[in-house]
This record gives structure tokens, C-alpha cells and sequence, in this order.
């Protein structure tokens, strides 16, 4: 069974700025009428709402917002701890709108308002009883007796759409004064307007927004909610009294209505004793009519008072549990993160919404060096560089759609700050893992996280530079370790080891040792901090390189990772372990780091740099056609096939080895189709042919040929790498053999 809550003191809490929004400059998007309409008919059907999360801390410690209001909250006057709303503002803002004034009291100017969706003013529409028919007649007005008495802990027999019609909504602010609009004062229009609604004559109206009164010491709005039920009571009873009056079996009429015998005899007795004719009508039905509408309000107070909407509180020591918290309850949602409590508290030093901070350092036009490119760099993206047509991070993907930024981005900016803070030397006996941990982050002075904000902005932007113009990668995405990017985004603090061309040598000697020996395979958080530690040692000329050496040795041989016969799945069947696929990505993106011609046409250079390098596709460099021939007697692999379980998606097909991957232009692609290797071998480049290692010259249609092919592509990639890591760190050894810090 759900949660329940009061919804009535929740609002009230608000109201008095007891609950705050903290400013995360996130929208409110749950303007949609019909998506209002259904959480409000979820709460009059009494169905579970969902949860909220709120986080008890000091009043000043984020920049926060009331409920509703585009407004900062001024909270000089609030001495005990508040609780910051972190999830649910979307229901919790409409709700509070459409039961209460509270959100129109605290912010009486509609411009100040999040939403125009604010303005409007919802109703529960009651049919008429002269209109009630079996399937509009939801709480039984017909026979004067309430469907939904003493529920308890039962729920009604309603469903969500069987209300959501019963709820309507006009929106003030258009030509005149309506008599719903807020802060204006509610009077005798408003009543009329429910009794007598001009937009039908087949219901009245009960108008929610006057069911929760936030002050206790105003009671008009309570008296106006009052003598809202008590007319439309009246009306009902005059609508019973014209019919009664017609009835031609008066006795019979009253026996449809479902009442006693006794209640039956006292209406009957009534009428007859009266003297002046017509006199008998006025109130004949006020009994009945009094006790529904008295079991009406009921009802609507009990979905209010016992909402089903969980409430989850946080102490102000436990922040970073809460952020775990928010998660769990919104998986695959929008995800609440450190980096939405980062900002509410820098916007308490800083004026300027720090996300579009963010965006426009992001996108501002940055300048580069060519003087760092490696060689095989410097001919294709050397000019779009020095022509300030480039920028890295937007070029990596920091930007996704409609300008948000990526949250790879993010959680990197919040590492990254906080192993600078504090730390601007990079001392290594101030590195930590535990300095990037939730708690360690949301501890950090806002003055600065506001004060080195372009700075780390710069470093990552660097780091987006050095690892799509050396490491193969087109966006962030395809960083498939993330402490990776931290950890050269860290070093580019320093601009001196930026402006050095022999450390970036050193960094990407570490990169390719790093992702092709299993550094980060396993205990990535330790591993992380170990080789952080170690780098800025090497730079600082503190630790040699064989530390980066002992990787190297591993490139392509690691146990279980990355060895020769576990790519080849030689021991699949004894080990049933599988090649990781992020292995494919790494030896892709280390040939896409050389730059080498397309297959066909050797004017067309694929790099990152080149026109549309998002487009590039994987390939299997045998294709996968093969495995068909391969297969043809084993009945059973076919039998798998039939049932979906494709060759493309099968860990135990030695085509999806991650040594038989390479990218290529898509119309290449199309030109191979389902040519076997021996075929396509046969037409493309003999540079191309050299520089992808398309190995030895096997028959690819049995298991011996592709098993000897993708061997001998091993073999020449393992070299391949571990000479580039050679030349790189003779280039850094070269570089600091005078003894002196770079």
C-alpha cells in the first residue's frame, strides 16, 4: 500500500517558505493541460501519485525559489532548517496550484509565474441531477446517496479516467476580472459562476483552488468554499423539488430516490401541512442534499489529507544519499545529480545561472597550438585548427540536443574541480580518490567552484583536444573509461603541461598502454587514483616511466582482457567468459588515431577530422556472410538463428572478435555488401590493404582461415602499439634527461 500524506499542511509548509525549490534552472514542463488534468483526477480517484524527495538543510545554503515563482526566495528571515524540494516540483507545483492560492499569494504578478499554465483554475464539475445518468453519476447524486462512505483504508472503486472528465479548468488573465482570479478577492460571482456555469447548463461547479487555505487567520476563502457547497446543496434540492412537484406518483419518486420509509413519510407529511401554496418546496430535500454534499466534501478532504504521495526526507548530513535516493526512484528518468545542488549553491555567490555558464564557455571560440598535433595530425586537422574553425568540445559532443550539456561533461567538471580545489599545485599527497566522492563534491566552497570554473571548463576542453586529435575519439561518448578523461583533463589544469608537446607524447604513451593492458578493467576508482598519482609524478620528473612500461607489456596480452587466444575465444567453452566489446571500440579508434586512406579511394583520409566522421560505421572486416558458410551443417547454430539470436549479437562467434572491427565510410560499406574478404581483398588499396592489418591472405569460409586472419591482425596491432608507446616515451625521455621540471 502507498504512502500517505496531508497534502493540506504540505501546502501550507509552503506557503510559509518552510519548502523551497532549490535553483537548479531546471524547467517546468508539466504544462500540458491534459497531463495536469490526469494527476489531479489520479488524486480524486485516490490513486498512488508517485514520491518526493526532500533534502532538510540551512535556509541560506542553496539559492532556492518558492514553489511556482521565477523569484528568488528571500530567506534572511528563516532561522530553523527548510527542506529543499530535489524531486517532484513538476506534481507538487501543480497540485499546490490547482488546491490552493498559496503559489499566487507568494507570487501575486503573473509574469513572475514559472508557467502561463499557472493561471488556470481548476473545477469538479457535479452534473446536474436532472443529468445524471449511470455512466456520469460517479458519486451517486441520483439516488442521494454517496458511493464512498467510511472508505478507511479501502480504496473507491474508481479508476483514473472514469474522474479525469469531472475535471475541468478555466484560465484568468484574458480580457476582464474573471471571478476565479487569485488575489482579487472572491465574491458573489464566483458563486453565481459555479451554480450557474456559462458553459453549461448540465453541471455546476466546485472550484478546488479554494480547498486548502493557506492563512489561517484569513477565513474567507473557507467561508467562500462554504457557501459554494451550501448553493449548489440548494440548487440540488430545488432541481428535486421541480421534479417532485411533476411527479405525477410523488410516493414513487421518493421510492427511486433510495430513501427510508421513514424519510419518505416526513417528506410526504411535509408537503401536505403546508398552508401557503408553493410554501412546502423551499427546503424539502435539504436533509438529503445537505448530508451528500457534506459527504462530497468528505470524500475530496480525505484524497487530501491521505494522498497517496510518499514523502522521503533527507538530514542535511546525508546529502549525498539523497542524490542516491532521487536516483533510485527516477530510473530512466531525468536524472537529479550533485552537479543540480552544485549550482543552487553557486548561484548564492554568483548571479549568472551557472548552466548557462557552462554552455557559453563551452561554446566560445577557443584557440589552439598546432605545435602539440602528432605527425600524422598535422596535415589534416592542422588547418581548421589555426583557422579557429574548430572547437573540441563541442566537436566531442560536451552540447546534446537543444543545448544541454552532456552529462559526461558534468560529472568530469565535478570531479575534476574537486581535485582542483584545494589543490592547485596537483600535490600528490592531496590526491584522493575520496575527494571526488558525492559527499566530498557537495562540501565544496561555492566561492571556488564560482572562481575556478573557466578554468576547469578550459582543462576539459583540452583534454576534448588531446584525445580526438590522438586517441582516435569523436565524442565523449566513446570514452568508455571516464576516469580517462578526468584524469588528462586534471593535468591540463596546468597550462604549462598543455603548451608541452612532450607531455601530451607522455599522456598518450600512458593511453594506449592504459586501455589495451586492462588497467581500468577492474577497480577503476583505485586504479584512477594510482595513475593519476603517478602521471603528475613522471611530469614533475618525481617517478620514471616504468610504471607506463609494465602496461605496455600487458598491450594485448592481458589475462581474460585482451590476449590473443581469449580474442580468439579459444578457451570460450572451459572459461565462458567472452571478449568485452569495448575492446572493438579501442582497436577501431587506435587505427581512426593514425589516419589511414578509405579503402577505395585513397584521396578520402579517415581521421576525426574529416567531414562527417560521425558517420563513420563499423565493419567487420570478414563479414559476417561467412559465418554462414562456415555454419552450413551445424543444424543446431541454425536452429538459434531461426529464433533471433543473430550472428551479429552472439558473444561466441568468433566474427565478433573484437580484432575483426575497423570503421569505414558508409558508401565503402555499400561497395563491399556481402563480398567474402578474399573478394573485396582484391579491389581495395594496397596502402589501405597495409596500414588496417588485414592479416594473412586466408580462406575466410572455415574456422581455421578466420582464426589464422584475425591471429595475424593481432600480432600486427600488438606491435604496432607497443612501438608507438616506445617512440613515444623515448620522445618524454629524451625531453627530461637535463633533470628539470617542465
Amino acid at each position: 500500500m502507498a504512502e500517505k500524506t496531508n497534502f493540506i499542511e504540505l501546502v501550507k509548509k509552503i506557503y510559509q517558505k518552510q519548502i523551497l525549490l532549490p535553483d537548479f534552472q531546471r524547467r517546468f514542463v508539466w504544462s500540458d493541460e491534459e497531463r495536469q488534468r490526469k494527476v489531479v483526477a489520479s488524486v480524486l480517484a485516490r490513486m498512488p501519485i508517485g514520491s518526493i524527495l526532500l533534502l532538510k538543510s540551512d535556509p541560506n545554503e542553496f539559492q532556492a525559489k518558492q514553489i511556482g515563482s521565477r523569484l528568488e526566495a528571500d530567506t534572511e528571515d528563516l532561522k530553523n532548517e527548510v527542506e529543499f524540494l530535489l524531486d517532484g516540483q513538476q506534481r507538487v507545483t501543480v497540485l499546490t496550484n490547482v488546491f490552493s492560492d498559496a503559489i499566487h499569494l507568494s507570487t501575486p504578478k503573473t509574469s513572475n509565474l514559472i508557467s502561463r499554465s499557472l493561471n488556470r483554475r481548476f473545477f469538479l464539475k457535479i452534473p446536474k441531477w436532472k443529468c445524471c445518468t449511470e455512466e456520469n453519476d460517479r458519486f451517486g447524486l441520483k439516488n442521494l446517496e454517496f458511493r464512498y462512505r467510511d472508505l478507511g483504508e479501502d480504496d473507491p472503486d474508481l479508476l483514473t479516467e472514469q474522474i479525469l472528465d469531472f475535471i475541468t479548468y478555466d484560465q484568468y488573465g484574458s480580457k476582464k476580472t474573471e471571478p476565479f482570479e487569485p488575489c482579487k478577492g472572491y465574491g458573489d460571482e464566483l458563486v453565481g459562476y459555479c451554480v450557474t456555469p456559462v458553459q453549461s447548463k448540465d453541471y455546476y461547479l466546485l472550484p478546488l483552488f479554494l480547498m486548502i487555505n493557506t492563512n489561517r487567520r484569513d477565513t474567507n476563502i473557507e467561508k467562500m468554499y462554504e457557501r459554494i457547497l451550501k448553493a449548489i446543496g440548494n440548487a440540488i434540492n430545488e432541481e428535486l423539488e421541480d421534479a417532485y412537484e411533476k411527479s405525477p406518483d410523488r410516493r414513487e419518486f421518493l421510492n427511486n430516490l433510495n430513501l427510508s420509509e421513514d424519510d419518505i413519510e416526513r417528506i410526504l407529511s411535509r408537503a401536505e401541512d403546508q398552508v401557503k401554496p408553493n410554501e412546502w418546496r423551499k427546503g424539502l430535500f435539504e436533509e438529503e442534499t445537505t448530508l451528500w454534499i457534506k459527504e462530497l466534501d468528505e470524500y475530496l478532504r480525505g484524497c487530501l489529507t491521505q494522498m497517496k504521495l510518499n514523502i522521503v526526507k533527507v538530514e542535511k548530513a546525508k546529502r549525498a544519499r539523497a542524490i542516491d535516493i532521487y536516483e533510485n526512484m527516477n530510473r530512466g528518468g531525468v536524472s537529479l545529480n550533485t552537479f543540480d545542488l552544485i549550482m543552487a549553491k553557486v548561484a548564492k555567490v554568483s548571479s549568472e545561472p551557472f548552466y548557462q555558464r557552462l554552455i557559453n564557455e563551452i561554446q566560445k571560440e577557443k584557440e589552439y597550438t598546432t605545435d602539440t598535433l602528432p605527425e600524422q595530425m598535422q596535415a589534416g586537422a592542422g588547418g581548421v585548427i589555426k583557422n579557429r574553425q574548430y572547437n573540441a568540445s563541442v566537436e566531442m559532443h560536451a552540447l546534446e540536443k537543444e543545448n544541454s550539456i552532456s552529462g559526461i561533461y558534468i560529472n568530469t567538471f565535478l570531479n575534476v574541480m574537486a581535485l582542483y580545489c584545494d589543490n592547485e599545485e596537483l600535490d600528490v599527497q592531496k590526491i584522493s580518490i575520496k575527494r571526488i566522492k558525492k559527499d566530498q563534491i557537495l562540501g565544496l566552497d561555492p566561492k571556488k567552484i564560482d572562481k575556478n570554473c573557466e578554468l576547469v571548463c578550459r582543462a576539459l576542453d583540452r583534454a576534448c583536444f588531446f584525445l580526438q586529435t590522438r586517441c582516435g575519439l569523436r565524442t565523449m561518448q566513446e570514452i568508455n573509461y571516464n576516469h580517462i578523461l578526468t584524469l588528462t583533463a586534471v593535468i591540463f589544469t596546468q597550462d604549462k603541461w598543455f603548451a608541452c608537446k612532450e607531455v601530451s607524447d607522455l599522456l598518450e604513451a600512458w593511453y594506449w598502454s592504459a586501455i589495451f593492458s586492462g588497467e581500468f578493467d577492474r577497480d577503476q576508482n583505485v586504479r584512477f587514483e594510482s595513475n593519476l598519482c603517478a602521471m603528475i609524478e613522471t611530469i614533475k620528473k618525481e617517478k620514471t616511466t616504468d610504471w607506463i612500461e609494465e602496461q605496455k607489456n600487458k598491450v594485448l596480452d592481458a589475462k581474460y582482457f585482451s590476449e590473443k587466444s581469449f580474442l580468439l575465444l579459444e578457451d570460450v567453452e572451459i572459461t565462458e567468459r567472452y571478449p568485452k566489446r569495448v575492446l572493438r571500440y579501442f582497436i577501431a579508434q587506435y587505427y581512426l588515431s593514425k589516419t589511414y586512406p578509405d579503402m577505395f579511394d585513397t584521396k578520402k583520409r579517415i581521421s576525426t577530422f574529416m567531414e562527417n566522421s560521425d558517420l563513420l560505421e563499423m565493419h567487420h572486416i570478414i563479414p559476417l556472410a561467412s559465418a554462414k558458410t562456415v555454419k552450413e551443417s551445424d543444424k543446431l547454430l541454425n536452429e538459434m538463428d531461426n529464433e533471433n539470436k543473430k550472428v551479429r549479437n552472439r558473444k561466441d562467434e568468433i566474427l565478433n572478435s573484437p580484432l575483426n572491427f575497423i570503421y569505414i565510410l558508409r558508401d565503402t560499406n555499400k561497395v563491399i555488401g556481402a563480398k567474402s574478404i578474399q573478394e573485396y581483398q582484391k579491389i581495395i588499396s594496397n596502402e589501405a590493404f597495409a596500414q588496417l592489418n588485414f592479416g594473412e591472405s586466408a580462406d575466410a569460409s572455415t574456422p581455421e582461415g578466420i582464426k589464422a586472419i584475425l591471429s595475424a591482425r593481432h600480432k600486427d596491432t600488438q606491435g604496432e602499439i607497443k612501438d608507438r608507446i616506445a617512440r613515444l616515451l623515448d620522445i618524454w625521455n629524451a625531453h627530461t634527461g637535463n633533470g628539470k621540471e617542465t
